[in-house]
């Protein structure tokens, strides 16, 4: 014990300044760490993005079963649709920014009868055209499948 201006202080009483130094600085360096991390890394899913080329226009209607079977396929992912190619050939040059993320197009042609896809990830180019099989919906599992494949890191 020691007397301090006529008062008694046990020198258990004093607080470890050093601990709370130590712990303030790991909080510190954690959130920096955090931080740090959601901002030079780049999110797993790649970017989609679905068209639909429908060059009889209105006579088939916006809302067709094709249209649907898209959306479900991909859900949340808006389905663009083009009536001329020149409209559609655009928007597959504009490829999104996604800074390195992986990216899809994936382009239903009812009048010839396919799918194509084209993407690039980790700075190589892929390309394929699916014909349609049974059906859309069983066509759009097997352009999922090789998207996915295409895509994974």
């Amino acid at each position: 014990m020691r007397q301090t201006l006529g008062r008694f202080e046990s020198a258990a009483e004093e607080p470890d300044r050093s601990l709370a130094w130590v712990l303030g600085l790991a909080a510190a360096t954690a959130v920096v760490v955090i931080v740090a991390m959601s901002i030079f890394h780049a999110p797993n899913a790649p970017v989609i993005q679905l068209a639909m080329l429908d060059t009889a226009g209105g006579t088939r209607g916006a809302d067709t079963n094709e249209l649907v079977t898209l959306r479900e396929a991909w859900k949340g992912i808006p389905v663009q649709n083009f009536s001329n190619s020149s409209e559609l050939e655009a928007w597959e040059k504009n490829w999104p920014k996604g800074g390195g993320r992986s990216a899809a197009k994936i382009i239903y042609d009812p009048a010839a009868g396919e799918v194509r896809v084209s993407g690039h990830s980790q700075g190589k180019a892929f390309q394929k055209t699916f014909p349609l099989e049974k059906d859309l919906a069983e066509t759009l599992q097997q352009v999922s499948a090789f998207v996915r494949e295409q895509t994974k890191r």
